[in-house]
């Protein structure tokens, strides 16, 4: 039985891996990167447990896909953290998250601290915003179909869910005992800015 012969890794695979996977995702240099790299040890037919490393040449590759990918305009950190943070803010997520999330694609803290910068003074109580929509998705509080107690009575299983989600607990106290026309005045307000 013969050797299994490694699949040809040049500029035009590197460069075509880079541009079909930014025509399905949006993606930031760091992640692009990464994902690059997965395909490269993929393609060598080593798993990325036994430690395999680039060479320079399959660096120089990756760098030069994303050097074209940046040149036609495909890549743009900025433009991907904002749409990110948008998307992150109206599934309810609250600022913290939605940081920690845009850290952990490879966003620079320059661009970072810009973009949550920009997503909290463009609506007013972010958070309180992002708490609404959360119990909103959730039937939390006066967004529960069958209210059986007061309105008054927080329920401590969708407290600690809502802690759980990053929360702090005046917000989440706060959502969850709103009446129904509050919390649609909240999210109206935020959508309007």
């Amino acid at each position: 039985m013969s050797a299994r012969k490694s699949k040809k890794i040049d500029s035009q695979y590197v460069s075509n891996a880079a541009f079909y996977y930014l025509g399905r995702f949006n993606s930031t240099e760091a992640n692009l990167r990464k994902v690059l790299e997965r395909k490269i040890i993929k393609r060598r037919g080593v798993s990325e447990e036994h430690g395999y490393s680039l060479n320079d040449d399959e660096h120089r590759l990756i760098e030069d896909a994303v050097r074209k990918c940046h040149s036609y305009g495909y890549l743009n950190d900025q433009r991907y953290a904002e749409d990110r943070a948008q998307t992150l803010l109206h599934r309810g997520k609250p600022l913290r998250q939605i940081g920690a999330d845009l850290k952990q694609k490879g966003v620079g803290d320059d661009v970072l601290s810009a973009v949550l910068a920009n997503l909290d003074q463009s609506a007013p109580d972010t958070d309180r915003f992002a708490a609404a929509r959360y119990a909103k998705r959730r039937r939390f509080g006066a967004f529960k179909s069958a209210r059986t107690e007061d309105i008054s009575d927080v329920d401590e299983k969708q407290l600690a869910a809502m802690a759980r989600a990053g929360f702090s607990y005046e917000t989440a106290k706060e959502i969850l005992s709103a009446d129904l026309d509050i919390l649609h005045e909240i999210l109206e307000s935020a959508e309007l800015s």
